[in-house]
């Protein structure tokens, strides 16, 4: 994924509208078609559905247009949020020739300043762009029209580039002569340019977006916004909320342990991403099971989704300052919370293999029960044949929004019946054998 892709704008929620019409054949009368109008609209159409069951189509129709409907209190809340934000993420935008930006990377003449790669949250710049992506670019700065800003953040004496790390890292190795430039049909590398291309290559305009004391927080939030509209995934996503945030935090310290690494591995596969993708969809699929283990107040519904939505929820948890090992979360460090996280893991994934799943439930879905189960019943009443009786018996019931995809999110009465269902199959313990003398009927010798 590049940084500096221009054609990536924010995608908002798709809407679909469903709408059933009566077309007048031709000879048909009026009276027929006014007959044929009604009985169209009794059809309703077929919604649509993921493949977790859930309804995807939108319920505005006529009588509910969006247009008319009020903003609710929440959405007023997020509206003044954005808002607020205007004074904070003040900046200017200059131009600055690529001799000048090279100059500020390399060296402190040019600026107060020394522009830096921000590796708490940016990607591993080695994992770059292929030669073609480069040389595009390359080719768009020698003409003149590389539009994208560079977006930096400037904090004392680092310049921290929130944005533009791979198109930095390419004009480097060009000018070093580790990358050539396509040229026609062939290659040329910096030294092989005649001087004056090179001083036309070398002052060439970049647009750079400039912060200046950006709190840590708004910068991981705005590198987040930035890219939520490119191919960015929601894994790099929280990647880059590591530093600031205790539940992404406490997964990518599980992640690293190679003790769990086969877990890890197959709580990624189960969760419905692929774990041959590496640390982006672990990270992913960890911070999942970290939020519902440990970072979900008894008031918060439990999010059924890994989506954007899922990484907003996160994200509420990012923090102004660096998470760093002395701060704690009730009452636990960052190193007693990942040696919890590793052993709730481990038996998550014990009662998951041991559950007999209905065959119309998702590994998703079963998976997650399993989380619930281990996270709101005591771990010696919890039995995996009991789960299995309870899976079974309500697939068509109240309960059947935990288990067959019927809900996006689970709300506190939802989770508290599931445990009361589970409690009520628990087998009560046999009752003690009398002690003492001979039992005396009623009424006494």
């Amino acid at each position: 994924m590049s940084f500096s892709s221009s054609n990536g704008a924010a995608a908002g929620p798709e809407q679909h509208y469903t709408t059933t019409s009566s077309q007048t054949g031709q000879g048909m009368s009026s009276a027929q078609a006014a007959q044929a109008a009604p009985s169209a609209q009794q059809t309703p159409a077929k919604r649509k559905r993921d493949k977790d069951g859930n309804d995807t189509d939108s319920d505005c129709d006529g009588q509910h247009d969006p247009k008319t409907r009020p903003l609710d209190q929440q959405q007023l809340a997020e509206l003044t949020d954005l808002t607020s934000h205007t004074k904070r993420f003040e900046f200017e935008t200059t131009k600055m020739e690529v001799a000048g930006l090279l100059q500020w990377h390399y060296t402190d003449t040019a600026r107060t300043s020394k522009l830096v790669y921000d590796t708490k949250y940016q990607r591993n710049q080695n994992a770059g762009w292929d030669p073609e992506k480069q040389s595009q670019f390359l080719k768009t700065v020698m003409a003149g029209q590389a539009a994208t800003p560079f977006v930096v953040n400037v904090r004392r004496k680092e310049a921290r580039l929130m944005d533009g790390g791979h198109r930095l890292q390419t004009i480097v190795a060009f000018i070093k002569d580790e990358i050539p430039m396509d040229i026609g049909m062939s290659k040329a590398f910096y030294s092989q340019l005649p001087e004056q291309d090179q001083d036309h290559f070398n002052s060439r305009k970049l647009q750079v977006m400039e912060f200046c004391n950006l709190p840590f927080k708004d910068e991981v939030n705005f590198f987040i916004q930035l890219n939520s509209g490119l191919e960015l995934s929601i894994g790099e996503r929280l990647n880059a909320t590591t530093s600031c945030n205790p539940a992404t935090k406490v997964a990518d310290l599980v992640v690293k342990e190679q003790v769990v690494e086969d877990d890890v591995k197959m709580l990624t596969k189960m969760l419905g991403k692929d774990p041959t993708n590496g640390r982006k969809d672990d990270l992913l699929a960890l911070s999942f099971f970290v939020m519902i283990m440990f970072f979900r107040k008894p008031e918060d519904a439990v999010n059924l989704t890994i989506a954007d939505t899922f990484l907003k929820d996160v994200c509420k948890l990012n923090e102004g300052a660096e998470w760093n090992p002395s701060k704690t979360h009730n009452g636990k460090t960052l190193d007693e919370l990942k040696n919890e996280a590793i052993g709730l893991l481990k038996r998550t994934l014990n009662l998951y293999t041991a559950v007999a799943r209905p065959k119309d439930q998702t590994d998703f879905r079963c998976l997650t029960t399993c989380m619930l189960a281990v996270r709101e019943i005591k771990e010696d009443e919890l039995r995996a044949e009991t789960l299995s009786r309870l899976m079974a018996s309500t697939g068509s019931g109240y309960l059947s929004k935990i288990f067959t995809g019927k809900s996006r999110d689970l709300k506190v009465d939802d989770i508290q019946a599931f445990v009361i269902a589970y409690r009520r199959l628990v087998p009560a313990p046999p009752h003690p054998a009398p002690s003492g003398g001979p039992t005396l009927p009623p009424g006494g010798a």
